[in-house]
């Protein structure tokens, strides 16, 4: 398989008094926010399994879980989880990737000296643990730096089939709890590493598509538009000269979701593939001054799930996310999400891919609109047992169908002309005050510009979703609290043509709130 605001590179000396002297302390700042208020670190199991910080990211070893995977899923693999709600929530894996001789080693996927698939990550005595240290517990240390009270981890990894045998030290920090900063380096008796890649593997969980770049994005749903397989899409590598220098200097490469709130998404029924943290992107991040003139920024897709052949929602997503750059001992990378848009965290030259779109409302939604605030008039007809009864339809829309499918009546745009069929079915109605969601099931293809179900809270884009280029449905709850009292409309629009070129809708429903149900 695949922080707002770390510290500025430019290095001042701040001024601190005790004990009636002044002292001098070299601080390092840059793009990172420090948050001021003290946090806690979190330490499970014995030995350690997992390490975080209190309302940040976490890290876990084999067999530590921050979902209900067995184990926690596959060896061989860093978990990385984000605190959210009180709870740390998968959001991804980072494997360990040395290239030998032009061979790459897989951390996840070459077989152990016991021989099961996974290397096995080792937790080593902590190097180096300085004076300042609080705390010593041997395989791990709690300690004073120059960005406040850190936690330092260390592991080493089983030699890989090309002879590597790397290690590497994680760093969690109190007042910057939404990085994780990685140093590597090799044992003693590993064979000369050419490169040691730390590949976050798992980009597909919360469907990232967009690649950020110095000057535009990049979208996975164009580099891999016409990937057919089960397998890996690859594409170039990106150069330094195309990513992006913060102001002060620091070089990142961000992926983020094209989609509002990817957990709106389930793609399985199990609610396997499906994540429960909100919108946020995730980063690589080089420290301003690092000699970095070869890096290069990597990324592949896929059009299935790892391990299987179900298809994602929305089309090919990125699952592998890296830094690629010649192995130096003690070579540091950070890793890290934001909650907020990278053009406000970064100063990238543009805006979110996923800004909310504005379109001219037609004048018959207009009227529709009024008559629907007027009479208060809810949702009526998602299961479509009235026939039409509710809707509205234009564009050639009349030729779109109803069809009986076990577990109900169903839309889709697949009519007499095939895909070719094209046109709108919407309806406008008033969010009760009670609302939590819209549910509703998705099937057909897969094209978010001309071929998607949408909410639109008048000329704003509010939530979309497009179809997997299957005929298997898959559940969408879209969150209706923001918009509760509103009138809004939701759509089915059809403007493609060609294979998958439709779409298909059932089971919508407004769920409302049971605690203020009379």
């Amino acid at each position: 398989m695949v922080e707002r605001g770390a510290l500025r590179n430019i290095r001042r000396r701040f001024k601190f008094r005790s004990a009636g002297r002044l002292l001098l302390w070299p601080i390092v700042l840059s793009s990172f926010a420090i948050h001021e208020a003290r946090a806690e670190f979190k330490v499970s199991g014995d030995p350690p399994v997992s390490f975080g910080v209190r309302g940040g990211v976490h890290v876990g070893l084999h067999p530590a879980a921050f979902d209900a995977r067995a184990e926690g899923g596959p060896r061989g693999l860093l978990r990385i989880a984000v605190e959210h709600d009180g709870q740390p929530h998968l959001l991804n894996y980072i494997a360990v990737e040395p290239i030998v001789g032009g061979r790459r080693g897989y951390s996840e996927l070459e077989k152990s000296a016991d021989g099961k698939p996974g290397k096995r990550f080792i937790l080593t005595r902590v190097p180096g643990s300085n004076r300042t240290a609080e705390k010593n517990d041997r395989l791990y240390s709690i300690e004073q730096t120059a960005l406040g009270r850190a936690l330092r981890f260390s592991f080493e990894v089983e030699r890989f089939r090309n002879g590597a045998r790397p290690r590497v030290e994680v760093t969690l920090f109190e007042r910057l709890p939404e990085v994780v900063r990685f140093r590597t380096f090799a044992m003693s008796d590993s064979k000369l590493m050419e490169s040691l890649v730390l590949t976050a593997t798992m980009g597909n969980q919360l469907r990232c598509r967009d690649l950020w770049l110095s000057e535009t994005s990049v979208s996975s749903r164009e580099l891999f538009h016409d990937f057919s397989a089960n397998g890996f899409a690859s594409c170039d590598a990106f150069p330094l000269s195309t990513m992006h220098r913060t102001r002060d200097g620091d070089i990142v490469a961000v992926i983020t979701p094209d989609e509002y709130e990817p957990r709106e998404t389930i793609p399985r029924a199990d609610r396997a593939w499906h994540s429960s943290l909100p919108w946020l992107g995730q980063y690589w991040l080089k420290r301003a001054g690092c000699k970095t003139r070869k890096l290069r920024v990597l990324i592949n897709g896929r059009r299935v799930y790892w391990g299987g052949d179900l298809s994602i929602p929305g089309g090919p997503s990125i699952e592998n996310f890296e830094f690629n750059e010649p192995f130096k001992s003690g070579q540091e990378t950070w890793f890290g999400i934001t909650f907020e848009d990278p053009a406000t965290r970064f100063g990238f030259p543009y805006r979110a891919p996923h800004a909310p779109l504005v379109r001219e409302v037609p004048a018959k939604e207009r009227v529709s609109r009024l008559e629907v605030g007027r009479a208060s008039r809810a949702f009526q007809n998602g299961r479509f047992e009235d026939g039409w009864t509710g809707w509205q339809r234009s564009g050639g829309a009349e030729a779109f169908r109803l069809f009986d499918q076990g577990d109900g009546k169903r839309l889709t745009t697949y009519g007499p002309d095939r895909e070719a069929n094209m046109g709108r079915v919407w309806q406008c109605f008033q969010v009760p005050r009670d609302a939590e969601v819209m549910r509703l099931f998705i099937h057909g293809g897969d094209d978010g510009a001309l071929l998607r179900v949408a909410l639109w809270r008048g000329e704003r884009l509010y939530r979309w979703m497009t179809g997997r280029d299957d005929n298997e449905p898959f559940e969408v709850r879209w969150d209706l609290r923001p918009v509760r009292g509103e009138v809004i409309t939701v759509e089915v629009q059809d403007h493609a043509v060609g294979p998958w070129g439709f779409i298909g809708i059932h089971g919508i429903e407004v769920i409302r709130s049971t605690a203020t149900r009379p």
